[in-house]
């Protein structure tokens, strides 16, 4: 029988209007490029990201992102802001910062969520759309019921009057390495867990 080589290839540049799919058992192949459709991210080279840029995603180093703006990542897929990160989490999975935000809106947790988010040394400060039920919302974090989460190596604070608790929790929650900046707040009398 006639054996085919197979195919080897890298994508280091370019644009690509449609879908970049591989018939080959390739994986780790782009290095760089702009693409219209989210490519697989087992197709990503190691120690890249795949991240939002002017309408469409791009792919380069962890600078590239943080200089078009993303502030999180889950495995090698980043995200503008940790509140989409939160939204895009699976099961088990553990969000990492990339870079600090200082102008962050407020992350509701929703049930029966378990995952990890890890500030990596990071500072999270909240200065819009605060968190919380219809009509209270005055949290950075909202975690709700039955959700197993850690949140570690960071600061968490908020950035506006109208924050008055940094996290209202109702999780299970492990902080390991946190601080909850409520003295560093805009408000002064914010608190910086309230725990039911």
């Amino acid at each position: 029988p006639v054996t085919t080589p197979k195919a080897d290839y890298t994508i280091s540049g370019g644009t690509f209007n449609g879908s970049v799919v591989s018939s080959e058992d390739n994986k780790q192949f782009i290095t760089g490029g702009t693409f219209k459709y989210m490519p697989n991210e087992e197709y990503l080279a190691e120690n890249m990201l795949l991240y939002p840029a002017d309408g469409n995603y791009s792919v380069g180093t962890q600078e590239d992102a943080t200089t078009a703006g993303a502030k999180a990542t889950i495995g090698q897929i980043a995200y503008t802001d940790l509140a989409d990160a939160v939204a895009n989490v699976e099961e088990g999975e553990t969000i990492t910062l990339i870079a600090d935000d200082l102008t962050a809106r407020g992350v509701i947790v929703p049930s029966g969520s378990n995952f990890t988010i890890d500030f990596n040394g990071h500072t999270y400060v909240v200065t819009r759309n605060p968190a919380g039920s219809t009509g209270t919302q005055t949290q950075a974090f909202q975690l709700l019921r039955d959700s197993n989460l850690t949140f570690k190596n960071g600061t968490i604070r908020g950035g506006m009057s109208d924050i008055k608790m940094v996290i209202q929790n109702y999780s299970n929650l492990t902080l390991e390495n946190m601080t909850l900046d409520a003295a560093g707040s805009t408000n002064a009398t914010c608190e910086a867990l309230s725990v039911n």
